[in-house]
């Protein structure tokens, strides 16, 4: 996904770019894929540019409002939630909608994105932007940060926290009909911390 420091540049080159690499794949700023599981279910996949729905991101692409929530992207994400018939549902942005750390939670996205998730049962939303690792739970939804392959900063606790690092390291998770596992690894290769997430009916 695109991230605040894409954005810094010519973000949309990155979405050019799957036209010239085969081992490139960004179709647009948001978009989705499905994946098919071992028993030939789907898990679905939404990705969001989340940069231009921070208000203070506005100085840094200035074709945006505000505040204003890109409301082009709000309405596809619902519509795209909505027509998903994926036991699994998982969204990815750059920013968190709850974190804690140098730069914690992100209230637009709280305003904006966690009532999708709820509304449509999704399991998952993924991050980056702080540089740490967390797993929260908010209303039955599974926040997972992984921010920290550079400059790692510290982290703490919120309410829903289950794990928080500040060590460097990355996120690994994978998906089986009825599971999906989580790990945070380090640096070095260790497990710092371990869940299974069990789909729920």
């Amino acid at each position: 996904t695109l991230g605040n420091h894409d954005h810094k540049g010519n973000a949309m080159a990155q979405v050019a770019y799957s036209q010239v690499s085969s081992r490139w794949s960004m179709p647009g700023p948001f978009y989705w894929r499905s994946e098919r599981l071992s028993d030939g279910s789907a898990a679905h996949f939404f990705f969001l540019d989340t940069t231009p729905i921070v208000t203070e991101n506005s100085g840094i692409i200035g074709w945006f409002f505000p505040g204003d929530g890109d409301d082009a992207q709000l309405q596809w994400l619902e519509q795209a939630l909505a027509a998903s018939n994926a036991r699994w549902k998982i969204v990815v942005g750059h920013h968190p909608v709850f974190a804690r750390g140098d730069h914690g939670s992100t209230p637009e996205l709280v305003r904006l994105i966690q009532p999708l998730l709820e509304r449509y049962s999704v399991t998952a939303y993924l991050n980056g932007h702080n540089h740490n690792l967390q797993h929260i739970v908010v209303n039955g939804i599974h926040y997972l940060t992984s921010g920290a392959g550079s400059k790692p900063r510290p982290t703490g606790k919120i309410t829903g926290t289950l794990f928080s690092s500040s060590d460097p390291g990355f996120l690994r998770a994978s998906l089986s009909p009825a599971n999906m596992d989580i790990a945070f690894i380090s640096a070095n290769g260790q497990s710092l911390y371990t869940a299974t997430v069990e789909l729920t009916p």
